[in-house]
């Protein structure tokens, strides 16, 4: 993708980011003349970093989608968190004491990311508030969904893990009907369960009247409206 994109557009693109979008523009130009950011394409299923690897970059998702994965020696693979255009990878371990990726970080699609030096994001903190105000929401928001996470493969009934779960994105998204742009092997995965066992749950939660779904959405009948207080039309792809 990289090398089909214009350099002009993927600056654009990138500028449009948060919290990147509020660098002043002589900061754009520097970071622009150090020749030091990398738009780099990964193929799906690619190996972007490896577990222990140490974190210099800022990785910005463009295009794609991106999984934090613990792989077990038996080959298990437990989908921790995903990134999706717009999210920023390594963000907490830039400034962390132990700058080493705990994971192995894996291309779900083929993506495309622009890497940003550490060194730049602790210059632009330093010189811009409005960016490091974005910085620290950014990781925020990153710590409290891995929690939501881990709270939800830390149950041990497949049904409260998956009801935590949508009733966290259904709070995050202002909707009673639940945007997943995830696969059921990929959920599955993110709640460290066989595919074949949530599929099963999700049929069981469906005849106790739990939830409604199809091919593309996953509709909370518990649901009590909260965020915009309306059922959405948003959809997932859940094959």
């Amino acid at each position: 993708m990289a090398d089909t994109i214009s350099q002009e557009h993927l600056w654009l693109a990138l500028a449009k980011i948060p919290p990147l979008d509020t660098l002043h523009s002589e900061q754009w130009q520097a970071l622009k003349q150090s020749g030091s950011v990398r738009f780099l394409t990964f193929e799906k299923g690619a190996l972007i970093h490896l577990q222990q690897e140490t974190c210099t970059d800022l990785d910005v998702i463009l295009e794609g989608q991106i999984s934090i994965q613990n792989i077990a020696e038996d080959g298990t693979v437990l989908t921790v968190n995903l990134f999706t255009p717009r999210d920023l990878l390594g963000v907490n371990l830039i400034f962390a004491s132990k700058n080493r990726y705990p994971m192995t970080v894996i291309a779900d699609r083929k993506s495309l990311v622009a890497q940003i030096p550490g060194d730049w994001i602790m210059v632009f903190c330093r010189e811009n508030p409005d960016f490091m105000d974005g910085v620290m929401r950014a990781i925020s928001d990153r710590s409290l969904v891995l929690t939501g996470r881990i709270q939800a493969m830390a149950h041990r009934s497949i049904r409260k893990a998956l009801l935590d779960y949508l009733e966290y994105e259904q709070v995050l998204q202002g909707s009673c009907t639940i945007r997943l742009p995830v696969s059921k092997k990929t959920l599955a995965e993110q709640l460290g369960v066989e595919r074949t066992s949530l599929s099963r749950e999700l049929a069981k939660m469906r005849e106790d009247g739990l939830v409604q779904y199809d091919s593309r959405t996953i509709t909370l009948l518990s649901c009590n409206g909260r965020g915009n207080g309306q059922i959405g039309s948003t959809h997932t792809k859940y094959d």
